[in-house]
């Protein structure tokens, strides 16, 4: 009945800036190397310890021959230096993973330029993170797609940056409805198991459920 990986039909894999929310544990990151593997653009992950990416190459992203891999690395960031060296990433993806542990150092302008300049350099970004008040208000200016897993928090407090709120705040309802078992899973209309047995008031978890809808 989980549905760990992202399905291939409901996300664009040009889009440019994609906002992936999930509870510990639903499979966000798990998603994303997925999208990561299917798109064969080169990468760059972004993150406090590198946990989740334990066995990739990691890069300082010191000099200019730091910038010309072609695989996926992982970059950890340094509240000093990092905001201004993304900014010379080209071509390829970035993905934010976990991002309320660092973007607390960097002010909304410098986010917002980095932002504008990363559509310039053709580069789609991904931020990966617990919950929608755990992304930084500008990023949802920005944002073209949510991947949604079963999330905890409200996306009431960020209303006001969401442009197409109203359905994505009724898809965060639907997912976290078949999440909890309280609704059938799209794909078994009878809402019955796997064994045929009913799923009403089923407390089980869906946990690894998600969907992906476009802002706007």
């Amino acid at each position: 009945m989980s549905e760990r990986y992202i399905p291939a039909h409901t996300i664009d894999y040009r889009s440019k800036m994609v906002v992936v929310l999930g509870a510990t544990g639903t499979g966000k990151t798990t998603g994303v190397k997925q999208i990561l593997r299917s798109s064969a653009k080169r990468a760059l992950i972004v993150s406090l310890d590198g946990g989740e990416w334990k066995g990739l190459p990691v890069t300082e992203l010191r000099c200019a021959k730091d910038f010309g891999f072609t695989d996926v690395r992982v970059h950890l960031w340094d509240p000093l230096r990092s905001m201004n060296v993304l900014n010379y990433f080209r071509n390829g993806i970035i993905v934010f993973d976990d991002c309320r542990g660092y973007f607390r150092s960097a002010t909304s302008d410098q986010l917002h330029k980095f932002l504008l300049l990363m559509r310039h350099n053709a580069v789609d970004i991904f931020v990966i993170a617990h919950g929608f008040t755990e992304v930084p208000p500008v990023f949802f200016t920005f944002a073209t797609d949510f991947v949604l897993y079963r999330t905890l928090d409200s996306i009431t407090r960020r209303k006001q940056y969401i442009s197409g709120f109203t359905n994505v705040a009724k898809k965060v309802e639907e997912v976290n409805a078949i999440s909890y078992g309280k609704r059938p899973h799209p794909k078994n209309y009878n809402g019955v198991d796997g064994d045929g047995k009913s799923l009403a008031g089923r407390k089980v978890v869906n946990d690894h459920y998600c969907d992906a809808i476009k802002n706007g």
